[in-house]
């Protein structure tokens, strides 16, 4: 399943053009209200991923996530008495996003939505 996912977002990632007509939306339709509505908004468009109009990606620092997500809840390391990372790795968690973030040399490797 996890093999499934990296495919998928490696397909969705190496298929990004940038397109020469803009994608015109309807801004006072009532899904693009109802998205706008909400609190924590992630856009996955195939090119770029953003939170609340915030673009992040792999590669990002910590603070850098922190500017676009807000302080981290937690920071992950034991589940079920086993240790989750190597030593040089950090597993940061923002709850209400229900996101965690894997760092290594304080840069993201891992993105968990």
């Amino acid at each position: 399943m996890r093999q499934a996912l990296y495919i998928i977002i490696v397909l969705l990632f190496s298929n990004c053009e940038i397109s020469k007509t803009n994608n015109i939306m309807d801004k006072n339709s009532p899904e693009y209200k109802a998205y706008m509505a909400q609190e924590y908004r992630f856009e996955i468009n195939g090119c770029a991923l953003k939170y609340n109009g915030k673009p992040f990606n792999l590669g990002m620092t910590i603070k850098e996530m922190e500017n676009v997500f807000g302080k981290y809840d937690e920071r992950l390391l034991w589940k079920n008495n086993k240790r989750l990372l190597n030593k040089n790795e950090k597993r940061l968690f923002w709850k209400n996003e229900n996101l965690d973030v894997t760092f290594s040399s304080d840069r993201a490797i891992y993105i968990y939505i």
